[in-house]
């Protein structure tokens, strides 16, 4: 069986993730400090639980 593997892609979406947070950073010692900075935190908190939400419904399709 041959699994499709998606990994450039991930680490597409990573990339992008980390240069949103770098740019909301560049731009909160600026100008808009506080906004920018929870922005940022909510937006990387809420990546990272979709990321290990889809991989766990991965896992459990995968173990059927």
């Amino acid at each position: 069986m041959v699994r499709n593997n998606h990994n450039m892609g991930n680490h597409l979406l990573d990339l992008k993730a980390w240069a949103a947070c770098l740019g909301f950073y560049a731009v909160s010692f600026t100008n808009i400090d506080i906004f920018m900075k929870i922005f940022s935190f909510l937006f990387v908190c809420a990546f990272t639980a979709r990321r290990w939400w889809i991989m766990e419904k991965r896992n459990k399709d995968t173990e059927l």
